[in-house]
């Protein structure tokens, strides 16, 4: 592991991939008032990017990119050894029932849709917290 991905992990920081200043604003304060440091991305190609060469504690991702899909950045999280067990939460505008499957079976851990606030957001985090504890115990 590099220096970057150790200090990233130790530091609880999330990283949210979103795009709207506005959803970045409140997005990122929900996220410090949980208390993560936060490390935003604009887009597809520079979050994965990111997921590639750092490790997080929590990825909140936005599927509505303005280059890529968001279903790309899944793929690239589960995929990169860095973040493949890091709680990845899709928080979108536009997702239905089919769509928010489709993201569970890419790898997403919960999918809920925006807006939402601080206790959304720290129930989704439990949740996957819950879950990967579930799984290592398997």
């Amino acid at each position: 592991m590099r220096i970057e991905e150790q200090s990233a992990l130790e530091e609880r920081c999330a990283l949210l991939i979103e795009d709207d200043i506005f959803c970045q604003k409140v997005q990122g304060y929900c996220l410090k008032e949980l208390g993560y440091s936060v490390e935003i991305a604009s887009d597809a190609e520079t979050a994965i990017y990111r997921v590639k060469h750092y490790a997080y504690r929590l990825i909140v991702l936005d599927l509505g990119l303005p280059d890529q899909s968001g279903e790309l950045v899944i793929r690239a999280t589960r995929e990169f050894v860095t973040n493949q067990q890091t709680p990845l939460v899709v928080a979108t505008a536009h997702a239905d029932a089919p769509m928010q499957q489709k993201c569970l079976y890419l790898g997403a851990d919960v999918v809920f849709i925006k807006p939402f606030n601080k206790q959304t957001l720290a129930r989704a985090i439990g949740f996957c917290h819950s879950r990967i504890e579930e799984l290592t115990q398997s």
